[in-house]
């Protein structure tokens, strides 16, 4: 059993698991099969033998496939452990390639929320540089969009009624030419296709909190 799961119904993508052998690629244990491709990714192993991925080159990004469709659903959320070196500068933590949906870091520092292609959310970051935090973001076609950071909700906005289609998605990058490379540490990425109540937004943050001393 994997930890944080509450429902596989709709898991578009979800990280296993990594103790002990280090990993070659984002390992997805989602129906799918669609493990994540390294660009500049550097596996780190805590003294607890969870294997995390760190975004420390000049183009460090992973791509996942978008052979599926249900690769991004039409409501959801994306759920991640982020520990970030420099969180002023510009970078994006995940994308679909077209911006129509993503998280952006950017220099203020902020973590904004857009939803095809319109910035719906910004939370102005106060956690330091070099600490671990546990980051869910609801996104959906007429939905409330919405960022929490270790399960406090810190900014919500109207998706709207266009939906954000599938497509490529990058952790890290927007596209294979972008400049704007997340610099930090990623831990237990996973994309769901439905809104997660508070309880299960607990679940998950409990379950998975003792592996990054949250």
């Amino acid at each position: 059993m994997y930890p944080g799961v509450v429902k596989s119904t709709g898991l578009g993508f979800g990280e296993k698991l990594s103790i002990g052998i280090e990993p070659t690629r984002l390992p997805d244990r989602s129906r799918y099969g669609n493990h994540g491709t390294y660009t500049d990714i550097t596996d780190v192993q805590f003294p607890n033998g969870l294997w995390v991925r760190s975004f420390n080159g000049p183009s460090s990004n992973i791509l996942l496939p978008s052979s599926k469709s249900e690769l991004l659903p039409k409501v959801g959320f994306i759920s991640f452990w982020l520990k970030f070196d420099d969180h002023a500068g510009a970078y994006y933590v995940f994308s679909n390639n077209s911006d129509e949906l993503a998280v952006f870091c950017n220099t203020t520092p902020e973590l904004r929320l857009y939803y095809n292609g319109i910035g719906i959310g910004d939370y102005l970051l106060t956690v330091a540089d070099g600490v671990w935090a546990h980051y869910i973001i609801v996104f959906g076609l007429n939905q409330t969009g919405k960022i929490y950071e270790n399960l406090v909700e810190k900014a919500s906005g109207a998706c709207g009624a266009t939906r954000a289609t599938t497509g490529v998605c990058r952790i890290g990058s927007i596209s294979a030419g972008s400049s704007n490379w997340l610099k930090g540490d990623m831990g237990l990425f996973e994309m769901q296709g439905y809104i997660p109540s508070a309880g299960e937004r607990y679940k998950i943050f409990e379950t998975q909190r003792h592996w990054f001393g949250v």
